[in-house]
């Protein structure tokens, strides 16, 4: 037992040897640490107003002994300091110490936690820290979502003032070798409301009471065209709310932008909504800032053509919302966009069912896409015989027309004679037409299948009869799908333009969604889908009619004819009855007893008349007119009849035509008395 004894004690001096040469290393190392830490101490102190202004102020301690290894001494630091002061930073001067010691002291006012952050970046630059990615938070809250104050930052007080060691450096009052030892973190220190509160060289504080928002979604609709419709929504609970809904309601009451629409939640949610429209993205952030309470919300949307491919665009967007204000410190936040289709980001963020997820931050993400048009029409003039024609209107804006230029006329331009190209530059619109056209549907299908490569055209006549066609159009028009793979804002419409007077039979079979209006069957889509039309319909014979329209016109102009004879006929039988009283074709020759029409004379001879085209003794043909003189026989007595006259006066007139009616000549007046 003696020797175990023994044995314990040599071990436990042992370890005491061990102990005290272990203890003698690290005293050795604390006093090695603490020579060659010699340089200025810098104590800071953060000072937060409930504005959210303040002020940094820091102070550089050197101890004599430091300052013995600089040349020139404090008064050459002074003079390192007055030459190379950097904008955004105060100089106070320097004063001395305890024990030799000479303290300079700087300062940073600002007034916003942007006006802070200019500064400091300003500042990182003078001194050539380049790999810092200046980060600060400063939040002051009072408010019913959140009280208290926080800051954090991703720098300390030796890297602002690195422009003073290389200063010093480039003067020669100090060696290269020694600036990493001229600088050492002293106390860092926040004031809030007089008060310090200590926190590591890079600041880090918080001390926040949070009653505000849990989770806040921002969808944003509208990006590529301009102009934006965003959706906020605002995850709040129960119990909080509870805790002062008159400040809650008087928030949100505020937060709504002009003309902007405030949901509130129902029984079964606890989610507030505002919903706004913006003209343009400077209104947008306006609008945002207001409705998160915030003065840092950053949205931009740039785009620029592809060098290769002009119709191509790469276009970029910031989006960067912040909810300092309103939200707890671990809210969950989230920014979609609703992109137009084809859209396709390729540097952050990811796709999902409420749109596209965007990282929140400053850094732009890139999307490639297509020129996004405003409308596309494609139109077919059908026809059972004859010409038919296709027509494709491509619409674009005349901004995005700009940006393309002449490369969407390249793209379209038919590469033969297949087609023909027109552009029309409207004042809002520029729109690009390409018109195909057949001698025949079989000509269209030749042509249209070359231009728009799995594309197909047909008419086919089924039935005829005199006055309708009856006949099938079939048609699939394959549009570029790369080229509207940017999306088309007002949609694509397909559309048959039957003849006027056509019908469309229920045997068709149409593309789901399709409408027919008279002799026009359309279907619109959001997206090429090449839908099948297969049309039946009937038409005017237009030939038919046409021939039937001949011979009605025929019929009717010969009975117009035989009508004509008829009343010419019927005429001429009432002239002859009435002219049987007052004249007698004689040949010329008159007599007491001449023919009178309505006295019946059996022994008189009929009156020869002289035959057409023959002329009497004396000449041409005549007519001789008996003319009544019984009103001279009846003159009064004493009248002067002694001109000599016989029985009856017979006048000679030139004879009429045999077509020509018979004038009837009234009775002739008696003479007026001889004196």
């Amino acid at each position: 037992m003696s020797g175990a004894i023994a044995q314990s004690r040599r071990d436990d001096r042992t370890s005491f040897a061990r102990w005290k040469r272990g203890l003698f290393a690290l005293m050795a190392l604390s006093v090695a640490f603490v020579l060659t830490a010699c340089g200025a101490v810098l104590d800071t102190t953060l000072v937060i107003n409930a504005d959210g202004s303040g002020s940094r102020a820091i102070t550089a301690t050197v101890e004599a002994d430091d300052l013995e290894k600089v040349k020139g001494g404090a008064d050459a630091i002074d003079t390192a300091i007055t030459e190379n002061l950097p904008d955004g930073m105060t100089y106070g001067g320097q004063k001395a110490g305890s024990d030799g010691a000479a303290v300079f002291s700087f300062a940073i006012e600002f007034d916003s936690q942007k006006d802070y952050e200019d500064k400091v970046i300003g500042i990182l630059g003078a001194g050539g820290v380049t790999d810092i990615e200046t980060e600060i938070e400063i939040v002051v809250a009072d408010s019913a979502f959140r009280e208290g104050v926080s800051v954090n930052e991703n720098f300390t007080s030796q890297d602002l003032l690195q422009w003073l060691v290389e200063a010093m450096v480039e003067t020669g009052i100090v060696d290269d070798d020694d600036k990493d030892d001229l600088t050492e973190i002293g106390k860092t220190v926040v004031e809030i409301d007089g008060v310090g509160h200590d926190t590591s060289a890079k600041i880090e504080y918080t001390d926040i009471a949070d009653y505000g928002i849990r989770d806040l979604n921002v969808t944003t609709e509208g990006v590529g065209t301009g102009s934006y419709v965003r959706t906020i929504s605002y995850d709040l609970s129960r119990e909080t709310y509870a805790r002062d809904t008159d400040a809650y309601d008087e928030f949100f009451t505020k937060a709504t932008p002009k003309d902007g629409t405030l949901t509130e939640p129902d029984e079964a949610s606890t989610v507030w909504t505002i919903e706004f429209s913006a003209k343009d993205e400077e209104q947008l952030i306006e609008y945002t800032n207001t409705a998160l309470n915030s003065e840092l919300t950053d949205f931009a949307v740039s785009s620029e053509t592809d060098g290769d491919d002009p119709t191509m665009f790469h276009t970029s967007v910031i989006d960067f919302i912040d909810c300092g204000q309103i939200c707890n410190e671990d809210a969950e936040v989230t920014s979609n966009l609703i992109l137009p289709k084809g859209w396709q980001g390729d540097n952050g963020g990811s796709a999902g069912e409420d749109g596209w997820s965007m990282p929140i931050s400053h850094d732009p993400v890139v999307f490639d896409h297509r020129v996004q048009f405003e409308s596309v029409l494609a139109a077919a003039s059908a026809a059972p015989s004859g010409e038919n024609t296709l027509t494709i209107d491509y619409v674009l804006s005349v901004e995005n027309a700009d940006l393309v230029g002449s490369a969407m006329q390249d793209f379209l331009e038919p590469a033969s004679t297949v087609a023909d190209l027109s552009i029309d530059a409207g004042k809002d619109a520029v729109t690009y037409t390409i018109t195909v056209t057949g001698e025949d549907a079989a000509d269209l299908n030749a042509r249209l299948s070359e231009y728009l490569p799995g594309s197909q055209y047909s008419v086919v006549e089924s039935d005829s009869s005199l006055f309708t066609k009856s006949y099938s159009v079939s048609m699939v028009v394959a549009l570029p799908r790369d080229l509207l793979s940017g999306g088309v804002a007002e949609g694509i419409t397909y559309r048959v333009d039957l003849p006027g007077g056509a019908s469309v039979a229920d045997s068709s079979d149409l593309p789901k969604g399709a409408k027919v209006a008279g002799n026009v069957i359309a279907v619109s889509e959001d997206s090429p889908s090449s839908p099948e039309f297969h049309v039946d319909a009937s038409s005017p014979n237009v030939g038919g009619i046409i021939t039937l329209g001949v011979i009605v016109l025929i019929v009717l102009l010969l009975v117009a004819a035989v009508v004509v004879l008829v009343i010419r006929q019927k005429k001429k039988a009432a002239a002859a009855g009435a002219n049987s009283g007052l004249f007698s074709y004689d040949g010329g020759q008159a007599g007491p007893d001449a023919y009178v029409a309505g006295a019946s004379s059996p022994d008189a001879a009929s009156p020869v008349s002289p035959q057409q085209g023959e002329a009497p003794a004396g000449g041409l043909p005549t007519q001789t007119a008996v003319i009544d003189d019984s009103a001279m026989q009846d003159a009064p007595h004493g009248a002067d009849q002694s001109l000599p006259m016989s029985d009856s006066v017979t006048e000679r007139i030139p004879e009429a035509d045999s077509d020509s009616p018979t004038e009837v000549l009234p009775p002739r007046p008696p003479l007026p008395p001889t004196e």
